[in-house]
């Protein structure tokens, strides 16, 4: 009996630790104000906002980290935070884990 509660408990952290990370990681803010940002290179920018939100802890939670291999997609993003922040309209950010910085997943104005 007791070899069948620990499979049963063994089985029970697997699947939890195969779930909740993914639950965790991907994150939608509130909407926040773009304050300033700026473009590391072709693949990688940071972003500073108001309110700033830091829902998995990472290190540093002044600001967002954006990086992609496909300037195309970045590129369209800093053109998005661009055009919100010239506006003045809010936007929010999926999140999705931590570099130094909560890292950006995708973005959409409110």
């Amino acid at each position: 009996m007791n070899k069948v509660v620990s499979l049963a408990l063994l089985l029970i952290g697997l699947l939890l630790t195969s779930v909740l990370p993914s639950a965790v990681a991907e994150t939608w803010t509130e909407p926040v104000q773009i304050n300033s940002f700026i473009v590391q290179s072709e693949t990688h920018f940071q972003v500073w906002t108001t309110p700033s939100y830091n829902p998995e802890g990472c290190s540093d939670n002044n600001g967002y980290d954006i990086t992609s291999s496909d300037t195309t997609w970045i590129t369209a993003l800093y053109l998005q935070m661009e055009s919100a922040r010239d506006e003045g309209k809010m936007l929010s950010f999926l999140l999705d884990g931590c570099g130094s910085k909560p890292k950006v997943k995708s973005l959409k104005t409110n």
